[in-house]
C-alpha cells in the first residue's frame, strides 16, 4: 500500500475545480471549489473512480465529454505544465483536494460549437 503524503487522511470525497480547457491546457472559465463524494465504496477511490464521480455529479454540464476526456491535476503548476494525475492514483493520498483551500484542479473539453460557458457556479 502506497505511504500518504504528509497530512493526507483516509477520506470519501475530494474538493474539485472544474475548468474548461479552451485552449488545450485548461486557461477557461473555472467554477467554485466543490466537493465531490465517492460514489461506489465497492471499488478502490482512485484518480479514475473520482472522474466517473465528477462525470455523474456535474451532468448535465460535462454531458458532452466521457469521464475519461476528465484530466485531474493536483495544484495550478501542474496543470500549466499538462501533468495530468495517473488514474490509479489513490485519491485519499493526495494532499490537494483534502481542503476547499486546495482543491484539484479538473478540466473537461469544451463543447463543440461553443465557446466559452462564463463563470460557473457549483453548489454541491
Amino acid at each position: 500500500m502506497p505511504e500518504k503524503e504528509a497530512g493526507a487522511t483516509d477520506r470519501n470525497f475530494a474538493w474539485v475545480v472544474l475548468q474548461e480547457q479552451s485552449d488545450g491546457r485548461g486557461n477557461g472559465d473555472t467554477s467554485s471549489a466543490s466537493r465531490v463524494k465517492r460514489k461506489d465504496l465497492d471499488v478502490p477511490f482512485d484518480i479514475d473512480a473520482l472522474k466517473k464521480d465528477i462525470k455523474t455529479e456535474f451532468s448535465p454540464l460535462l454531458d458532452h465529454v466521457a469521464a475519461v476526456q476528465l484530466k485531474v491535476f493536483a495544484n495550478e503548476q501542474e496543470l500549466r505544465a499538462g501533468e495530468p494525475l495517473e488514474e490509479d492514483k489513490m485519491v485519499q493520498v493526495i494532499l490537494a483536494g483534502a481542503r476547499r483551500e486546495q482543491p484539484l484542479r479538473v478540466t473537461y473539453p469544451q463543447r463543440a460549437g461553443s465557446s466559452s460557458l462564463g463563470p460557473l457556479a457549483l453548489v454541491v
